[in-house]
């Protein structure tokens, strides 16, 4: 749990935004998870980046990383580049008839660095399991469907546990 979450965090942690992924998790536990990012800041550097990006995945899987803290020193600098808005609000979509055996869930909102580990954080908060992803960016927009299920491995159901769902999300949209 909390792979794909750091795997994204790490990216925004060293300044590569995450401009598709797409993860998969198969019957017998495998997971693929394939992001294309932008280039690191220093591209002629680019071997050193990557290998950063590894060692924090692998120190915030083993407990010595807290990526939510050094992002959130990182959002806190001077340096720190500022996202522009489109003015539209985040939107948050429950699906529960459009798969058999997953609830769908959709994100949408304005862009920013750390965004899309913050929507994975917080659907690791909430219990649910993602077998399947489809991430994207356009422009300074992001698009993201999740296929989730509940701890017991079904849909997710009940109108209380699907508003908290989109609560929840919308607040890691917003950033708040």
């Amino acid at each position: 749990p909390g792979l794909f979450a750091a795997i994204a965090g790490a990216f925004a942690l060293h300044d590569m935004n995450v401009l598709a992924a797409d993860i998969f998790t198969f019957s017998d536990g495998t997971v693929l998870d394939i992001f294309a990012v932008s280039q690191p800041p220093d591209s002629l550097f680019a071997e050193e980046a990557f290998a950063r990006v590894r060692r924090s995945v692998h120190y915030a899987l083993s407990g010595k990383l807290s990526l939510e803290d050094r992002l959130a020193e990182k959002r806190g600098s001077i340096l720190a580049r500022k996202s522009k808005t489109t003015g539209r609000p985040p939107r948050v979509v429950v699906d529960n008839e459009s798969s058999d055996f997953f609830t769908l869930v959709e994100a949408r909102a304005d862009d920013r660095p750390g965004l899309l580990y913050d929507v994975l954080s917080a659907l690791c908060r909430l219990g649910l399991d993602i077998h399947a992803a489809k991430v994207g960016t356009k422009v300074d927009r992001v698009a993201d469907v999740f296929h989730v299920r509940d701890t017991l491995g079904g849909k997710v159901v009940g109108p209380e546990r699907i508003a908290e769902i989109k609560k929840s999300l919308t607040r890691a949209l917003k950033g708040s």
